[in-house]
């Protein structure tokens, strides 16, 4: 058997090629195309996803940035209430030291008045009881 040409060979090599310049316009590049387009929209995804990422770390930045500028005044005021406390209660003992001095100054006036009045009194007596005791004998 020899191999010739003939004209089935043609036409079969003329469908192959109507075939694939059909394949090629129907299926190859619509495929082609969307495969493009999709790997556009991964690129633009990954450039929003950076975007947002760089937002999220400036974000996170000036957060950070507030809570210790927060945290650092309210420590300070906390100090300051503390300070202001502590301040109030010296003041508080030093007026309530004073008013116990005063107290006890007022109770050793009295306590000496009452006792100078007591001496006076048991001097009187003692005067009283050594004339009656004078006037015994004597009499």
């Amino acid at each position: 058997m020899a191999i010739g040409l003939n004209s089935i060979i043609f036409i079969q090599m003329i469908g192959f090629l109507t075939l694939l310049f059909i394949l090629n316009i129907i299926l190859y590049k619509p495929v082609l195309r969307v495969i493009r387009e999709r790997k556009k929209s991964i690129e633009n995804l990954l450039n929003q996803a950076g975007e947002l990422q760089s937002k999220a770390s400036e974000n996170e930045k000036a957060y950070k940035e507030k809570f210790e500028k927060s945290e650092a005044s309210a420590k300070k005021e906390y100090e300051d209430i503390v300070l202001s406390a502590l301040k109030e209660k010296e003041k508080t003992i030093e007026e309530e030291a004073a008013k116990a001095i005063e107290v006890i100054e007022n109770e050793k006036k009295e306590i000496l008045s009452a006792l100078s009045f007591e001496l006076t009194k048991a001097k009187q007596h003692s005067d009283d009881i050594s004339n009656k005791i004078y006037e015994q004998l004597v009499a």
